[in-house]
């Protein structure tokens, strides 16, 4: 939902195109990069169990070359999202940037951000017993 509202608000869709929103749009911003570090699998948030459960539990001498696989996934995906959403986010603020209700456009990113940010800090007992 957030990026919809900057490719709406840049004009663009292209990632080369995009940049400063930090500057433009500071709230946008923080929640893009809060948002990049939650899907790539960081702690505190949630997807961090999920992918530390799954390498878990091929780490042993027979799925090795398994958990090599993924782990090796993990940081490739980790990099080019953080890559990639570093410099959507950093650079000077562009003059063309027009983002329009910018508070209420982040509102619903920020509740995604913090029930993922809540789910890795504190995990309901019976979630956590499904997990295991």
């Amino acid at each position: 939902m957030l990026s919809g509202s900057i490719i709406q608000a840049s004009g663009t869709k292209r990632l080369n195109g995009l940049s400063g929103i930090l500057a433009s749009q500071p709230v946008w911003g923080v929640l893009l990069l809060l948002a990049a570090l939650a899907a790539t699998g960081t702690p505190p948030f949630g997807m961090f169990f999920s992918e530390l459960r799954i390498l878990l539990s091929t780490a042993n001498a027979t799925y090795w070359p398994i958990d090599l696989t993924l782990l090796l996934a993990i940081t490739i995906s980790f990099i080019a999202i953080s890559v990639h959403a570093g410099r959507i986010v950093c650079g000077g603020a562009r003059p063309d940037f027009s983002a329009r209700e910018p508070l209420q456009a982040a509102i619903v990113p920020a509740a995604l951000v913090l029930c993922s940010l809540v789910l890795g800090l504190a995990i309901p007992q019976a979630l956590w017993n499904l997990i295991k």
